[in-house]
């Protein structure tokens, strides 16, 4: 079947449009219309006619003008139209093809594959099949947003000329609009991604400085202007640009982290425990920098201790997890019991400890981002493709009486805004235990 559907001379796969399947009838041999560009019409032996480029001994007649009159094999051709697929295939199986993507893997595979990847995981994978239809329209829109970079690219390439020239005025909004913009082209593979931080850091700094010579703050107030500035220095410091339209959530989740982190003041978790109030804190995994997959999390965060996991919701919530015992991937998801693991909501400054400190509440997958609970309670992980965290169940095993003293009876909504929602940042830190 494979070899059916490949070009005799060339070896590549017929197509639909470059790598047509042309038959000669002189021969009916069969051979794509790339080869009969490239090979076939450069060898003639007289006036319209040429050596077949599968046998030499065949003379086969083509008008050069009017290669669209060619005929083309129509059994490959209903072959080829019939097929679901795309002609890819496995790396493991040559002959199936691999129509089955598998989104936290980022694994094309066969059906054959497939069904040995869900044996090893006993949990839910997310799985696409990618078909033809799905990948010409996936290409085509691909090409209007391509078309559109380069345009806005072009505009931009203006800007910054009018502006090493100084022929134009910038207020404050404008250069930080412009420096957005420069940071979502740069941050694609137009540019390293080092060399534009190393830009923006020198331009914040080169501000900060002159910002403190000038105004000659107290020496407590410098202290938080640093921290501010560290802040700025971590929106930099992401690998993917995020969304123009919730920059704020950005900005203040940043901030909020930046002053627990570093025991600011005004800090909330530093006196809500006391190892907290002590250690020292070191970043291990940043999503928008490191990857949006579980599997880049743990390949960062485990065996590495007492951590502290923020989150920031789409819904602009910060919220997260303190974790004593270390994180893991086992093979079969399971629970293990950390006593002093408890929830917290930053901008609400509240804690959750468990009701229950027996109970085994730390769940360790490697599908998943930092969770706990029982089902749906604290569930963060990647789901059709998008990052989610779901706390439907939330106060089944974490303290929220204080909450329904309040009168809160539905707390499901309390940590990130809504009981299911999307996750726009995901920063975890180590921490010493003392």
């Amino acid at each position: 079947m494979e070899s059916f559907l490949k070009c005799g001379n060339c070896n590549n796969f017929f197509n639909e449009s470059s790598h047509k399947p042309i038959i000669f009838i002189e021969c009916l041999d069969t051979v794509c219309l790339e080869c009969v560009k490239a090979v076939v019409l450069q060898n003639q032996v007289q006036d319209n006619q040429f050596k077949c480029c599968i046998n030499d001994l065949h003379l086969v007649k083509i008008d050069k003008d009017s290669l669209d009159s060619l005929k083309t094999n129509t059994i490959i051709m209903k072959n080829l139209e019939s097929q679901k697929n795309l002609p890819i295939f496995c790396q493991s199986h040559k002959n199936k093809i691999a129509q089955f993507l598998i989104q936290a893997e980022n694994k094309l595979v066969c059906d054959v594959c497939l069904v040995k990847v869900q044996q090893e995981n006993e949990e839910n994978l997310e799985i696409r099949e990618i078909s033809k239809f799905g990948m010409k329209r996936y290409a085509s829109q691909s090409i209007e947003l391509l078309e559109k970079g380069v345009q806005n690219l072009k505009n931009q390439i203006c800007k910054m000329q009018n502006l090493s020239e100084e022929s134009i005025n910038l207020n404050a909004l404008e250069v930080v609009d412009m420096i957005s913009t420069n940071r979502k082209l740069f941050l694609s593979t137009l540019a390293d991604h080092n060399d534009y931080k190393q830009i923006s850091t020198k331009l914040i700094k080169e501000n900060f400085t002159l910002y403190l010579e000038q105004n000659e703050p107290q020496e407590a107030n410098q202290f938080e202007l640093k921290h501010s500035y560290k802040a700025l220095i971590s929106i930099l410091d992401s690998q993917y640009y995020y969304d123009n339209s919730k920059k704020e959530y950005y900005a203040s989740f940043y901030t909020k982290v930046e002053k627990e982190v570093n025991k600011l003041r005004g800090s909330f978790l530093k006196n809500q425990q006391k190892n907290l109030e002590k250690s020292e804190f070191k970043l291990l995994y940043r999503a928008s920098r490191d990857g949006f997959f579980p599997k880049y999390f743990h390949t960062k965060c485990d065996n590495q201790g007492p951590t502290i996991t923020f989150y920031l919701s789409s819904l602009g919530k910060t919220f997260g997890i303190v974790a004593f015992y270390s994180w893991h991937s086992p093979d079969k998801a399971t629970f293990q019991r950390d006593p002093d693991m408890f929830l917290f909501q930053l901008d609400y400054k509240t804690t959750h400890k468990q009701i229950n400190k027996y109970d085994s509440l730390q769940y360790l997958s490697r599908s998943y981002f930092p969770s706990a609970g029982f089902t749906l309670e604290f569930d963060m992980r990647s789901n059709q493709g998008l990052i989610t965290g779901q706390t439907t169940s939330f106060g089944k095993h974490f303290d929220v009486s204080k909450l329904k003293s309040q009168g809160m009876n539905d707390c499901s909504t309390y940590l990130g805004g809504a009981a299911e929602f999307e996750l726009l940042e995901i920063e975890v830190y180590s921490f010493t235990n003392q």
